[in-house]
């Protein structure tokens, strides 16, 4: 059984349906995928060895996918972090850490610990994306990178989004400004998931209120369509190039 440190006595659930996204979440779902390949170009642009052995910290870690597909190509020592235990008790990041804690409580303990920190997925839930973003950066070490991936386009901001808890989309400039106002300097941003654009529009123009299943957004209805899904991702991973939209952006920072 996962031996979780409590470093946080008690805080509140970002979004109410965790259970049903943690259920979809696997390193074989194609997004997952997806999405990995998009920070391993990112990484790789900018230097990040995997074969040194960094520490790292994935913040909303849930149950520990991102932490299992670095730990397959890396020798990084990945902490996971999360504030549902549920879902920390599925994950295994041996020899690393799986830390029941909010990083805006700033454990003295960890401050300036880190090499890379992942805020995958997680500063759109929040109210103050800025104070968790400030939290994180304090976490890094000097010369250490934050990478943030956020869901993209406000335009097709939809049910489906307020159903898995987004307070909002991104766009280049707005995760710029949110970075830089919680001191952080950007390095670089990118968009990724430009092939599954019409996906996005469709989610969004069929889904309403009365309707949404995350499990019915996260899931391919059939094989086929996973299948047709997985050869859009390695079509735009074999193409490497920076595209001008995507349904997500991808973000590298330091401290200033």
């Amino acid at each position: 059984m996962t031996s979780i440190e409590f470093l946080t006595p008690s805080a509140p659930r970002t979004f109410d349906d965790e259970a049903a996204w943690y259920e979809e979440a696997s390193v074989t779902h194609f997004w997952f995928r997806w999405r990995m390949d998009a920070i391993s170009r990112m990484l790789s642009r900018h230097g990040v060895p995997w074969d040194v052995p960094l520490r790292s910290l994935d913040v909303g870690c849930g149950t520990g996918v991102l932490i299992r597909q670095i730990q397959s190509r890396s020798h990084w020592e990945i902490d996971g972090a999360d504030l549902n235990q549920d879902a920390l008790e599925r994950v295994r990041c041996d020899p690393g850490r799986v830390l029941f804690y909010d990083i805006e409580q700033r454990d003295p303990r960890l401050k300036d610990s880190y090499d890379v920190i992942f805020l995958c997925d997680v500063i759109e839930h929040v109210p103050d994306p800025r104070a968790l973003l400030g939290a994180a950066l304090w976490h890094l070490r000097p010369g250490g990178i934050l990478l943030i991936n956020v869901p993209a386009l406000q335009r097709f901001h939809g049910a489906y989004d307020d159903a898995v808890g987004h307070l909002r989309r991104y766009d280049g400039p707005s995760l710029r400004t949110d970075i830089e106002g919680a001191g952080g300097i950007v390095i670089d941003t990118t968009y990724w998931g430009f092939l599954m654009l019409p996906m996005l529009v469709a989610r969004w123009a069929a889904f309403r209120s009365d309707e949404v299943s995350i499990r019915r957004g996260l899931t391919p209805p059939n094989r086929g369509v996973e299948a047709v899904l997985n050869l859009a991702r390695r079509c735009e991973r074999a193409v490497g190039s920076r595209f001008p939209l995507g349904t997500s952006i991808l973000a590298l920072a330091s401290r200033s």
